[in-house]
């Protein structure tokens, strides 16, 4: 079959290539090949959305995948993705927390940057994302913190004794 765009005058061929799985399926492409195909005229638009929409549906069900029991597989979930209201630091941040990519000591001690992942603003538990909650260094941002931008102001808060 072979489709024919308006504006550029591009030929698309799409062919069969045999497999050793399915029989008739071969058996029905051969005989297609000696007949006559119908030339489809298609223009751009459409062909390229058709093409694009194959490729994200492709990819979505990759990284459904590869997300299985990852710590970011909530942000394929529509309703769990980061607020597109918030400002680039503050969705940097989210992004950090969720995955667990956070700079915070836990985090720099896994990949071997630093030499303990113990909090080094209060010296009590694993510096994480889960930690910035109960830090008593950092209990004066507490009361915002059940709120999506209170985590995010504990973060860089905590990032920035840090540095």
């Amino acid at each position: 079959m072979a489709a024919i765009t308006k504006k550029r005058e591009w030929v698309i061929a799409l062919q069969w290539i045999s497999g050793h799985v399915n029989k008739q399926a071969d058996k029905l492409a051969k005989l297609g090949r000696v007949e006559n195909q119908p030339v489809l005229p298609l223009s751009y638009g459409p062909v390229k959305s058709m093409i694009s929409s194959y490729c994200k549906d492709r990819a979505s069900a990759r990284h459904k995948v590869q997300a299985d029991r990852n710590k970011w597989e909530s942000l394929l979930q529509k309703d769990k993705r980061i607020p597109g209201n918030l400002s680039r630091a503050e969705r940097v941040a989210c992004f950090c927390l969720i995955t667990g990519h956070d700079l915070l000591q836990k985090h720099l001690h896994r990949i071997g940057i630093v030499d303990s992942p113990k909090c080094h603003l209060c010296n009590m538990g694993d510096m994480d994302g889960h930690h910035l909650l109960t830090c008593i260094d950092l209990e004066d941002l507490h009361q915002d913190a059940d709120q999506l931008r209170g985590r995010v102001k504990l973060y860089w808060a905590a990032r920035g004794e840090m540095a």
